[in-house]
């Protein structure tokens, strides 16, 4: 019994160390097993924040790249603007000197037309001028005319009275002679003589200088 008991209890002995090396197996595989699940959700933990990192920096990355490639478009834009103003001015330039070359041909003509205007006016003045001084000069010698035609009419005249003055005393004196006057007779002579064309006022036109035939008759009566 002594063997059984000490075979019973070296049995007992090695069964709870049995049991006590299986619960240290079971306890340090569930250390284990929590380290692992413990390392596998830090792992997982540290792909999250990778993942979350790279696609931050992805995202980061593309942000970058969106504002670079507005800038570039932007910048792009600028030169555009740039360019077309350039192009705009070049144009309005152009356009300027094309305006300015037809102003100048316009100018140009209007200052011909003025020239040319210029040129028929005082043209047209020479030949006013001219012509004014051709019915100047005609009526110059239409006066110079009339005036040798009025004085030779007058020297006609004048000759003409002298005549009849002297033709009115042989008249007189032959009354005086003949002691026969006839006073009649006398005015009838001095009317038929003062007929005559050259004694009219129509075309003597009157003058201080001509005789007068009762003038002279009454001095010779």
């Amino acid at each position: 019994e002594r063997i059984m008991g000490s075979i019973q209890a070296n049995m007992e002995l090695e069964h709870k160390r049995r049991d006590e090396f299986e619960n240290r197996q079971q306890v340090e595989a569930e250390r284990e097993e929590r380290l692992m699940q413990a390392k596998a959700l830090q792992q997982e933990e540290g792909a999250k924040r990778s993942f979350q990192l790279m696609m931050r920096r992805k995202v980061i990355q593309q942000e970058a790249n969106q504002k670079m490639e507005e800038r570039r478009g932007a910048i792009l834009e600028q030169h555009e603007v740039t360019e077309y103003r350039l192009l705009e001015h070049e144009q309005k330039k152009e356009r300027y000197l094309d305006f300015k070359r037809e102003l100048d041909g316009l100018r140009g003509k209007n200052k011909e037309i003025n020239v040319e205007r210029q040129r028929r006016r005082e043209e047209s003045v020479r030949e006013m001028v001219a012509e004014q001084v051709r019915k100047k000069d005609d009526k110059i010698d239409a006066l110079n005319g009339e005036r040798k035609r009025l004085w030779a009419l007058r020297r006609h005249a004048q000759s003409e009275a002298y005549r009849a003055r002297e033709q009115v005393k042989s008249e007189i004196m032959r009354q005086r002679i003949t002691s026969k006057f006839n006073s009649k007779a006398l005015e009838q002579k001095l009317a038929s003589i003062m007929q005559q064309d050259c004694f009219t006022e129509k075309l003597l036109g009157g003058s201080a200088s001509m005789p007068t035939l009762k003038q002279a008759s009454v001095e010779s009566h």
